[in-house]
């Protein structure tokens, strides 16, 4: 049956396996919070952090995660960790760590308690200014989270 069906050998060693860059679409929402959050100012993601033990996830990667899995309305911080070792997109975004389900559920709860509406609202803004959002799109209170584009 020679030219039926493709070649499949699931067991094939690659030379050089695939990079995760070059698996996930450039226009893949994945992306779009990558650029996002890395615009947000280092002292309003770093500043709950004193330092000290071992050294933490870096609290960009984890928002980074939180957010896209946020995305998908994924809040299970369970469901969010098999992500990080089962879905490309996470795996991307995360740069191949795997933080459990506790240290994301820490670093949600105690960590950026009071940071979060300032990470958001920075977000909201970047967004509006970026295209992805009219500020007519996103109200608090009668009014726009966000700042000014600059």
């Amino acid at each position: 049956m020679e030219g039926k069906f493709q070649a499949y050998e699931q067991h094939q060693m690659l030379l050089l396996p695939p990079s995760l860059e070059d698996l996930i679409e450039e226009q893949a929402l994945v992306r779009v919070v990558n650029r996002v959050i890395d615009q947000v100012r280092p002292e309003v993601l770093e500043a709950p952090f004193e330092g000290g033990g071992r050294p933490a996830y870096h609290p960009r990667m984890m928002l980074k995660v939180l957010v896209y899995a946020y995305c998908y309305k994924t809040y299970s911080c369970r469901k969010i960790a098999l992500a990080l070792r089962r879905d490309l997109a996470f795996m991307w975004l995360a740069g191949m760590q795997q933080p459990d389900f506790r240290t994301l559920n820490r670093f949600r709860g105690e960590y950026f308690k009071e940071v979060v509406p300032k990470v958001f609202a920075e977000v909201l803004t970047l967004l509006v200014c970026e295209g992805y959002l009219g500020s007519q799109d996103y109200f608090l209170d009668g009014t726009f989270a966000g700042g000014g584009c600059v």
